[in-house]
């Protein structure tokens, strides 16, 4: 217990507890320990729990969650996503499309996000993309010849999804943000962090956040429009009502105003 320096947990019951918790054997031993939970856990603990307070970016990660679990729980289809993807590699390669280094074009999985791994939410939705063709090719080949009555009308529902202008949106904004929170997230847990940096860091991702909000639609409704364009999916026409999806009542608001608010 002397060599002991300092100590954080997450927020786990067996951690925090105060009477059987870790944190309570410790102070048996050694009444001058605090408990400090970790501060870049909490943050990712926020800003998914924020993110998903919002109906329609809830929605977006119920549909990333069925298909992790359509794609993820089959040794099958993640050998066939992988597989899909090196060759779609090697022919860019070919082509010169993609350069070719140390380091570069590494194989990449499609993996479910960990409540406790920090910044997983983020590197998931980064092999999304990556992967995104060859998920969509695997999910079509189990529409059409899977076996399972259930993981085919999960994989049509998912298919439709991933045409629409909502997908994109929502994939990139959560890419945007959790970027940002990610980087903060990173230095967080560096060993030789001191709480006044950190402090600092938190102001500085919170400024930027702020420009964000105020001056980032432009460069963000560029890059949904390139990525409508990549994959064939309808983009909106800002200026055009936005659709509800109440046929019997009418929004009076504009797709911009929507998806800018």
């Amino acid at each position: 217990m002397k060599k002991l320096k300092r100590q954080n947990y997450d927020g786990a019951s067996n951690m925090k507890r105060e009477f059987n918790g870790l944190r309570a054997l410790i102070l048996g031993e050694c009444s001058s320990a605090y408990y400090v939970y970790c501060f870049a856990h909490q943050l990712q603990l926020v800003v998914v729990a924020v993110a998903q307070k919002h109906f329609e970016v809830e929605d977006f990660f119920d549909k990333i969650d069925v298909l992790l679990k359509v794609v993820g729980d089959s040794c099958k289809r993640k050998y066939m996503v992988r597989e899909d993807h090196l060759n779609k590699v090697e022919e860019k390669t070919k082509k010169g499309e993609i350069k070719t280094g140390k380091g570069l074009n590494q194989e990449v999985s499609f993996q479910r996000p960990g409540k406790t791994r920090w910044g997983s939410h983020y590197t998931t939705f980064l092999r999304l993309v990556d992967l995104l063709a060859s998920i969509i090719k695997v999910l079509e080949y189990v529409k059409v010849d899977g076996s399972d009555g259930i993981k085919r009308r999960q994989v049509n529902g998912l298919l439709k999804y991933f045409h629409t202008f909502d997908f994109v949106f929502y994939l990139q904004l959560i890419l945007l943000l959790f970027g940002i929170t990610n980087s903060l997230s990173t230095v967080l847990q560096r060993k030789d962090q001191d709480i006044l940096n950190a402090m600092s860091l938190v102001k500085s991702t919170k400024q930027q956040l702020y420009k964000i909000r105020d001056d980032g639609w432009e460069s963000l409704i560029n890059k949904i429009s390139s990525f409508c364009e990549n994959y064939k999916i309808e983009f909106l026409v800002m200026d055009d009502e936005f659709d509800s999806r109440n046929s019997r009542k009418r929004s009076n608001i504009t797709n911009l105003h929507h998806y800018k608010v």
